[in-house]
């Protein structure tokens, strides 16, 4: 019964990191698009492209990440014992 408690908590706390790693992902997506195009800016510069394509490069890393988690919970999940 203790594996069993101790395997729930730890299906608990892999989701509260998948919901943190979505609003992450999530606020670095819009940082990203707001950077990119950036409204009321007449001028474009490098800098701007530059940290807004590397925004896009983490949003995706960070979606692979979540991914990740989803399959190890499913995992978890799949260990725990049926309930009849």
């Amino acid at each position: 019964m203790a594996d069993s408690e101790r395997l729930r908590e730890r299906i608990r706390y892999e989701t509260q990191v998948v919901k943190l790693m979505t609003l992450v992902t999530v606020a670095i997506g819009g940082g990203s698009s707001s950077l990119l195009v950036g409204l009321g800016v007449t001028t474009t510069t490098w800098f701007r492209i530059s940290v807004g394509v590397v925004g896009f490069i983490a949003t995706f890393a960070s979606a692979m990440l979540i991914w990740r988690q989803h399959r190890r919970i499913r995992q978890l999940l799949d260990q725990l014992p049926e309930v009849s």
